[in-house]
């Protein structure tokens, strides 16, 4: 099973991390007192959002799985760094901004986001917690024929699409972060590194990080991205023909 998180590492290695420091701490007190004494502690809460493990940590964030108790559902909470953009000062309200951004878009083939809010003084998102492959794993699991391969990455691409006409750039387009759930539905996931398109008309958004910060996987990269250069829907472009090749030819 994959889910949409990043990386993997330990979530209170950063003594900066906020909200995210406190909930990985406060699951590991939970473990060790269930072990100590028998029996679990209240779990630990963001919100309405009841946290029951880490799925995942990378450079702008950590995902945990949680269940929503007010609907009943198992959601995918994203905890972002507020530490990682430039400025502290206005940080905040660079990832509120973008991760509103993120959550109007509405499209099938994009990971679906509930709902964003601010906990401790960080900045969450709750998404769906989709059941499925990334392409990656997809690929490995059978033999898929070209035409099945074509259609998985027209799916994720008109996601990506999607994501561009919003005015956001994804800057980390890579098998990992294309899932293809348990019905064959492709989605676009991990918009962790997401930023802003300069246009008008999406709210004056801007970068949560400065053009000289390199983020993204290398082997995906556009020749931009590596030179820490401003991004566009291009550079997205690129990493995607990347993946598709890769899918189609197996290097």
């Amino acid at each position: 099973m994959a889910t949409h998180a990043e990386g993997s590492g330990s979530a209170w290695a950063s003594p900066e991390g906020g909200l995210v420091d406190h909930v990985a701490e406060r699951r590991l007190r939970a473990m060790v007192h269930e072990r100590l004494f028998g029996e679990p502690q209240p779990p630990v809460r963001v919100g309405r959002y009841r946290v029951q493990g880490r799925l995942g940590v990378g450079s702008m964030g950590t995902v945990y799985a949680a269940v929503d108790d007010e609907l009943d559902r198992k959601v995918a909470l994203k905890l972002l760094h507020s530490h990682m953009v430039d400025d502290p000062s206005v940080g905040h309200a660079r990832l509120l901004r973008e991760a509103r951004a993120l959550a109007r878009l509405d499209h099938p083939n994009v990971v679906t986001v509930y709902e964003v809010g601010v906990h401790g003084g960080d900045v969450f998102l709750a998404m769906e917690h989709i059941e499925g492959e990334t392409l990656g794993a997809w690929l490995a699991s059978a033999r898929r024929s070209t035409a099945a391969i074509l259609d998985v990455m027209i799916a994720a691409g008109r996601g990506l699409a999607a994501a561009h006409d919003a005015g956001l750039v994804h800057r980390d387009i890579k098998p990992d972060n294309i899932i293809v759930d348990r019905r064959g539905r492709v989605r676009v996931v991990d918009f962790g590194l997401v930023r802003a398109l300069p246009r008008p008309g999406v709210d004056g958004l801007t970068p949560l990080t400065g053009a000289e910060v390199i983020l993204g996987t290398p082997a995906y990269m556009s020749p931009e991205q590596i030179r820490g250069e401003r991004l566009t829907a291009a550079s997205d472009l690129y990493s995607f023909c990347m993946v598709l090749y890769e899918a189609l030819f197996g290097e």
